[in-house]
């Protein structure tokens, strides 16, 4: 898999994600988990977690160790 490929599947899970907070999907206070989240968007947990990792900085989530995030 090319490098393009590989940003473009952690960009369009990272878009997922948000997109799913900013709906309401995932409502505020909800806990998930990168298997939850993995196994609804049908990928592997590594651009899950990407993903996380980005919106944490952005400050959409808080990340809780070995819980999940909120």
């Amino acid at each position: 898999m090319s490098k393009e490929r590989k940003n473009t599947l952690r960009d369009s899970v990272f878009e997922s994600l948000k997109a799913m907070i900013i709906t309401g999907q995932i409502p505020p206070g909800g806990r998930v988990t990168e298997n939850e989240i993995a196994e609804r968007l049908k990928v592997s947990r590594t651009p899950v977690r990407e993903a996380f990792n980005r919106l944490e900085r952005d400050g959409l989530v808080i990340g809780r160790p070995r819980q999940g995030y909120v």
